[in-house]
């Protein structure tokens, strides 16, 4: 289940049925797989991306950069775009994948989705061009403290867009013939939170974890005479990340004074023999 509210097109159809059924429709296609890539305090791992409709060939996103614990992929370098005219439907689908690793001595604390694109609508009165972008993150625990756990599926979450929600339609959101406008889309997920949230015991965190986002776009020009375009622009995935601290386990920390009283003893034999 997703963890806010079922989002609908302003056609009525739910968002999350929409992308389903081209999921489903179009689940045998080839995996571009990227290297490794090196953040500050993480290794993002088995970067893959699958383009999931036909017509659309790979890549989308394109091979991303790491800057400081951001990974920064460049979709309108390579048409990550729907468009139609005359009364047309166009969809364009696409997943990344990866796993995430925290560097040792480093946690793992949020996971941030941030992207952006370009809208556009026209219309000489001959149809209602609609447009929208959805976006669905699900993301895997596999590590806290260092040490491998047996998966914590976290439930998905849907980007939230604006303006209008990610949906555009020329007759509600349009003052003459022509809409544009730029989008935003954002998610972001507390790791301490979800582990707070299930009763999860640990000491420093979440150390690695696998993400998945899946991202839809929709055009839909409604008439002849009428085009939708919506493009995606800009992806990117962040990291916050913490510091561990190196507090000594107890049974360590019991040896340590047990040393320190030793020592203390000897010094104590050594001073009465003087």
């Amino acid at each position: 289940m997703f963890s806010n509210q079922v989002r609908y097109c302003r056609g009525g159809i739910p968002i999350a049925a929409l992308l389903s059924f081209v999921f489903l429709a179009n689940s045998v296609f080839a995996t571009t797989f990227y290297p490794d890539v090196m953040g500050t305090n993480v290794w993002f791992r088995d970067i893959s991306e699958n383009t999931q409709t036909i017509g659309d060939p790979e890549p989308l996103y394109g091979p991303p950069i790491a800057m400081g614990d951001v990974l920064d992929f460049n979709p309108n370098n390579y048409g990550f775009s729907a468009s139609s005219n005359d009364g047309s439907v166009d969809t364009t689908s696409g997943a990344v994948s990866l796993m995430i690793e925290a560097k040792p001595g480093f946690t793992l604390d949020t996971v941030g989705i941030d992207e952006s694109g370009f809208v556009n609508l026209f219309t000489l009165g001959g149809g209602d061009p609609f447009a929208s972008v959805t976006s669905l993150v699900e993301l895997t625990i596999s590590e806290i403290d260092g040490v491998a756990v047996v998966p914590i599926n976290l439930p998905g979450v849907m980007l939230s867009f604006t303006p209008s929600g990610g949906d555009f339609q020329h007759s509600v959101d349009a003052a003459g013939p022509q809409y544009s406008s730029a989008w935003q889309g954002s998610a972001d997920i507390d790791l301490f939170a979800e582990l707070d949230n299930r009763l999860i015991s640990y000491t420093q965190g979440v150390t690695k974890v696998s993400l998945r986002v899946d991202n839809f776009l929709l055009a839909a020009a409604g008439g002849v005479g009428s085009l939708a375009s919506i493009d995606k622009n800009e992806f990117v995935i962040s990291l916050g990340t913490g510091v561990i601290n190196n507090i000594p386990e107890p049974a360590t920390f019991g040896l340590a004074v047990i040393g320190l009283f030793g020592a203390m003893q000897m010094r104590r034999r050594q001073r009465q023999l003087a």
